[in-house]
């Protein structure tokens, strides 16, 4: 009897858990209207359509950074978030193209950005 109210109270926690990770994922869903990649377990949205390197950067084109070290910084928390290397082990080939393109993108920002600030 004992063991069938363990087993009962396990199932319970098991669809819980499930029924928390659905909400989440629907939360950030309605957040972000664009499809996302999986990258080390947690979603990470699509890049912005724009070429904008301020964009791309999540910098803002009125407040400009004053000096490259903030450009930098910016770049450094973009690419960690999106390097094609972060991205789960079992991701499909797609999901790591997208990575990559992502990741060059932030890339040929940053050489903009940089190259103007110089």
């Amino acid at each position: 009897y004992f063991e069938r109210l363990k087993q009962e109270k396990v199932a319970l926690e098991r669809e819980s858990a499930r029924r928390k990770a659905e909400e989440e994922n629907r939360i950030f869903e309605s957040k972000h209207q664009q499809p996302a990649f999986i990258i080390k377990s947690r979603l990470a949205p699509l890049l912005p359509k724009t070429n904008d390197p301020f964009e791309l950067l999540g910098l803002d084109y009125q407040n400009p950074p004053e000096n490259a070290h903030d450009i930098r910084r910016a770049f450094l928390k973009m690419a960690k978030k999106y390097h094609p290397d972060a991205v789960a082990t079992d991701a499909t080939p797609e999901e790591r193209e997208k990575a990559s393109h992502s990741f060059a993108r932030i890339n040929s920002a940053y050489q903009l950005l940089k190259d103007k600030q110089e």
